[in-house]
């Protein structure tokens, strides 16, 4: 495995040919990396080098621009020019997103977890509210902390001002909050609110707080109207869930809050999707494991079964 720097824009990529044969070439797979540095385990393991074994493949993984190591531009500047309320919207929200991480990645094989966390799954959580016999406050403190200690880090830093403060650095560093925030500021959205009181959360972190906080790390010009319209362009530019495209299978898990934004039905035959109950994000890209489902071990035959069709036609 090598890797190495585009020299035009310093994209950082990786190669794996050890299945490759030049004299009877296979195909080539590219693999896309997401809003995190790339992690070269993927070029040695994950359901993919599976596949690239059996089809004689070349792999190659590259690292999402503007994360990790690839840095097209010498900053992340851009042209946008005691507990307050925002505090306590922040503090909410950090508590709403300990739950979130542990149902999204629920009993996922991750590479980048450590062997004591890779068994924390939705029923650890429910334990720790259901049998523990602690007070749902107790409870919470010991979930904060398992979050924590999956982190790495000391604590969770609800101050709003220093949250602002750290986005709007534009020195490239390892923490790649900026440019994830910059993205649903300007792209996506993706923003998970609370804003009924009789929720869970009640109606602490609403549409308007993060709002706010693309104001205030980016400038006032992207306000709500100004978001809402670079939404429609990217659902427009890349057709959304309206799509038109051919030999790409979309999958998706039923634990997976992602999945709701995502292709669940089939509406053309060079279009499948899969849709597996009872996994969570990405389940199927990692390394099968014993514990695994009926569902998530056909689905991965179902990809490789699509991919020996396609590669063959």
């Amino acid at each position: 495995m090598t890797h190495k720097y585009n020299s035009l824009n310093k994209k950082r990529y990786f190669v794996n040919d050890s299945f490759f044969d030049s004299n009877e070439a296979g195909p080539i797979f590219l693999m896309v990396g997401g809003e995190s540095e790339a992690n070269p385990q993927w070029m040695i393991r994950g359901t993919w080098i599976n596949y690239a074994q059996k089809f004689k493949a070349l792999c190659l993984m590259l690292e999402h621009r503007y994360y990790g190591k690839s840095h097209p531009t010498p900053s992340c500047s851009q042209p946008f020019s005691t507990m307050t309320t925002d505090d306590v919207k922040v503090f909410y929200n950090s508590v709403a997103q300990n739950f979130a991480q542990i149902v999204q990645y629920n009993e996922v094989n991750r590479l980048n977890l450590q062997p004591e966390f890779q068994n924390v799954t939705i029923n650890t959580v429910c334990d720790m509210f259901t049998k523990a016999g602690d007070e749902p406050y107790e409870a919470l403190v010991k979930l904060n902390d398992l979050i924590i200690r999956m982190g790495n880090a000391d604590c969770i830093d609800y101050k709003y001002d220093t949250l602002i403060s750290d986005l709007r650095n534009t020195t490239i560093t390892v923490d790649l909050g900026r440019q994830w925030t910059y993205q649903t500021c300007t792209e996506f959205g993706f923003y998970q609110t609370s804003s009924d009181v009789v929720s869970l959360f009640g109606d602490y972190f609403p549409i308007d707080l993060f709002v706010k906080q693309c104001q205030d790390i980016f400038g006032t010009i992207l306000n709500e109207t100004l978001m809402r319209s670079r939404i429609d362009w990217t659902n427009t530019n890349y057709g959304g869930l309206n799509i038109e495209a051919r030999r790409i299978v979309f999958v998706h898990g039923s634990i997976d809050p992602w999945h709701v934004l995502g292709i669940t039905e089939s509406r053309l035959p060079e279009m499948p999707t899969i849709f597996m109950n009872g996994t969570a994000h990405c389940a199927n890209m990692y390394e099968k494991r014993d514990e695994n489902s009926k569902e998530l071990t056909e689905a991965r035959i179902q990809i490789e079964t699509y991919l020996d069709n396609w590669l063959n036609k």
